[in-house]
């Protein structure tokens, strides 16, 4: 006679507290275990940093859990960024979602430990240096578009003819460079400033996240694979390159080759220690 394996109790308590399926609480508490097989699970009291060398593109991946959704990680991520230009130099690729961000850098920009991050996530300057991060960004640049319209800056009429999107686009344009240059604190463009970081970005939420990280230690993990926590940010950076198949099916494809052997491994080790 074969034995039935026992039933977990953290399946069984999240079956019961959460209304989930049986099907859907094995799959949760499975992802959580290969995620503290190949790094570890993100709390409140610390925040992750995973860094993971890809020996294939020549990259460094820096995962930021920050779980503090989208729009303020958003903002947090250009703040970081634009540190990053200024103290290592170089430019670091951007990629947010509702759980942290991840920035891809060069060998040379070097974040390899807690205490090359911790100055990153200063909540002094910020603002400062998001201004920077956006001085020519697109989204600015198409509030201030909207607002010199509204503010009758740019007619949308000469001669009661109708002009057309380009040449509003290019006379926006032109106004934006010379109020940026001679009136920095013109109206306008505070005006287009805290549309951008108020109404796309979340920036109190980021400089809220920014005092409260001053008091966390940052839980420094170089990963050999990435971590499933972070698959989705990967995922997210090489979706532009999913041209041959379909994106479902190439993600899905990626997943199973990340942590097919992976998954057994921790559920052996689970298993061993149960």
């Amino acid at each position: 006679m074969v034995e039935e394996p026992l039933p977990d109790p953290i399946a069984s308590y999240l079956t019961s507290h959460y209304d989930l399926s049986p099907a859907n609480a094995s799959a949760l508490l499975r992802h959580f275990r290969l995620q503290a097989h190949v790094s570890r699970i993100p709390t409140a009291a610390a925040l992750l940093v995973e860094r993971y060398s890809d020996p294939r593109a020549g990259h460094l991946h820096v995962f930021f859990h920050t779980l503090i959704g989208r729009s303020a990680n958003d903002a947090l991520s250009r703040i970081v960024a634009q540190r990053i230009q200024r103290t290592l130099g170089g430019n670091a690729l951007v990629t947010i979602d509702d759980y942290g961000f991840l920035l891809t850098l060069r060998s040379f920009q070097r974040l390899d430990s807690a205490e090359a991050v911790r100055p990153l996530l200063a909540r002094a300057g910020a603002e400062e240096d998001l201004r920077a991060a956006l001085a020519d960004s697109q989204l600015v640049k198409w509030q201030f578009r909207g607002a010199a319209q509204s503010g009758l800056m740019v007619p949308r009429r000469v001669r009661g003819a109708e002009r057309g999107a380009k040449s509003l686009q290019w006379s926006s344009e032109i106004l934006f460079d010379v109020l940026r240059q001679h009136e920095p604190d013109h109206v306008l463009l505070a005006e287009a400033y805290a549309e951008a970081t108020t109404r796309f970005l979340d920036l109190p939420a980021a400089l809220a996240f920014l005092d409260h990280a001053a008091t966390l230690p940052i839980d420094f993990v170089e990963v050999e694979h990435v971590s499933p926590f972070a698959f989705g940010m990967f995922v997210s950076r090489i979706k532009e390159t999913m041209m041959l198949e379909d994106p479902e099916t190439t993600i899905e494809r990626l997943y199973h080759e990340m942590y097919g052997k992976l998954a057994e491994t921790a559920e052996l080790e689970t298993a061993k220690e149960r």
